[in-house]
């Protein structure tokens, strides 16, 4: 059970919001309550839609991708399997498509700059846009 909780941690530590969802569902409340007291806490409006759809979707998603590739470390350490460097953070990684992107005009068919460097870089891109199912709030 500990792990579990650990990889839930580690899996949703970047949405502090989808953490309290989880919270929330855990302790039975229903997707109007959740949407009220994430409207008190993070002043952000979410519709029970998009709240259960969170829930179903993208939460287990999350924790899934990080038991995965939490699995991938592991099993690259375990067997000494092959790593790649991100030029950009200089982190020695898997050498997979779980950590870089591909690549075809690459020799070894992966990008220099891993996926989290990647996402970093864009994200400055992305940010303003605001969040996908969030409704004004104040009215």
């Amino acid at each position: 059970i500990q792990a579990l909780e650990d990889i839930t941690d580690k899996a949703l530590k970047e949405y502090p919001i989808h953490y309290r969802i989880l919270e929330y569902k855990i302790d039975g409340k229903s997707n109007a309550e959740i949407r009220t007291l994430i409207q008190e806490e993070f002043d952000t409006l979410y519709t029970p839609e998009y709240i259960s759809a969170l829930w179903c979707k993208k939460i287990p998603r999350l924790i899934a991708d990080a038991a995965q590739r939490d699995f991938v470390v592991w099993q690259t350490n375990l067997r000494n399997l092959p790593t790649k460097t991100c030029t950009k953070c200089g982190c020695a990684k898997p050498k997979s498509s779980l950590f870089f992107s591909k690549s075809n005009t690459s020799k070894d068919f992966f990008y220099s700059i891993c996926k989290d460097c990647r996402k970093a870089r864009y994200a400055a891109g992305r940010a303003g846009h605001g969040d996908q199912g969030a409704l004004p709030s104040g009215d």
